[in-house]
């Protein structure tokens, strides 16, 4: 059954209307899911950070341009994933914003969500994917192909930090092509 919930899930693009929605599950699925892998303390600089100006207009941002998709079952937005160009390499997109409403992980959405993700960033004409990964999803991502290609770590509020693996992997042949007019990401 739980399989069936991420096959029906919806996977569509974020909208300005949905923002507050992606910043409370983002926020959430990172205290949850990071609880076992990160101290109190940085999982509240990480919230504060998700909720700061800078974040909401990287967001803002990305769902202008439509780089940032949601999945949604039952009418309820349960994961997010977005991609954009990477930084300072014009082959290279990084895969962002990869969080699942806890009560639906493990049951491939999160796969579903990286792989719609992905495929945007092909269709945009990027041959590298990157991933800045906290530790506690590094696992996912080479799950997926991701290799980690060093370590080091993100800035938050308060002077915290979060460990991360900077990951990589090549854009498969075999991704998915452009979308056909009037086709939906969740068809993929």
């Amino acid at each position: 059954m739980t399989n069936e919930i991420a096959t029906a899930a919806e996977i569509r693009p974020i909208g300005p209307d949905d923002l507050a929605e992606v910043r409370s599950l983002q926020s959430t699925s990172f205290r949850v899911l990071a609880a076992q892998t990160f101290s109190e303390e940085e999982i509240a600089a990480f919230t504060e950070h998700v909720y700061s100006f800078a974040y909401t207009e990287m967001l803002s941002e990305a769902i202008r341009r439509q780089q940032l998709l949601g999945a949604w079952f039952s009418g309820q937005l349960v994961g997010t994933a977005g991609w954009t160009a990477g930084d300072g390499n014009a082959s290279t997109a990084r895969i962002r914003w990869v969080y699942v409403r806890p009560l639906f992980t493990g049951i491939g959405l999160g796969t579903k969500l990286v792989a719609a993700a992905e495929a945007a960033a092909r269709r945009g004409g990027f041959k590298i994917l990157a991933v800045e990964a906290p530790f506690n999803s590094v696992e996912f991502f080479a799950s997926l192909g991701y290799e980690t290609s060093s370590h080091g770590v993100r800035s938050l509020p308060r002077g915290q930090s979060l460990a991360v693996a900077y990951m990589r992997k090549p854009v498969s042949d075999e991704a998915h092509g452009p979308l056909e007019k009037g086709e939906t990401a969740n068809e993929m």
